[in-house]
C-alpha cells in the first residue's frame, strides 16, 4: 500500500487505519497465510447490481442442519431465495442485503 500511496495511485483519503494498520477505505482482502490459495479482494462499487453477480460464492457450512444455518445467516441480514438439490446434495440460494446471490452448502 505504501508504494501505491507514494506512486500517486492512491490518495490519503482512500486509506483508513484499522487496529494500527493501513487498510483500503472501500475494500477488504482475504488471503491464505500459507500463500497457496487465491487471495480474495472485495471492493465497494458505486453502481447497483444490474444483472448476474460478477462473482458467485458457495459457502460450506459447518453444520449439517442447512435450515438452521439459513435462519442464522438470515438473522444477519441475508434472505433466502430458494432451496435446491441435486441427488442427495442440498443447498440454499441466499441473497445479501445488496442483492448479491451466494449459496450455502
Amino acid at each position: 500500500m505504501t508504494e501505491l500511496l507514494e506512486g500517486g495511485s492512491l490518495d490519503a483519503s482512500d486509506v483508513v487505519e484499522v487496529e494500527g494498520r493501513r487498510a483500503f477505505r472501500d475494500g477488504a482482502g482475504a488471503f491464505d497465510p500459507a500463500g497457496t490459495r487465491p487471495r480474495l479482494y472485495f471492493q465497494l462499487v458505486p453502481e447497483v447490481k444490474a444483472a448476474k453477480n460478477r462473482l458467485h460464492l458457495d459457502v460450506r457450512t459447518l453444520t449439517k442442519d442447512l435450515e438452521a444455518e439459513v435462519e442464522r445467516v438470515a438473522s444477519l441480514g441475508a434472505s433466502l431465495v430458494e432451496f435446491n438439490h441435486q441427488g442427495a446434495h442440498r443447498w440454499a440460494v441466499m441473497r445479501d442485503p445488496e442483492g448479491n446471490e451466494f449459496c450455502l452448502t
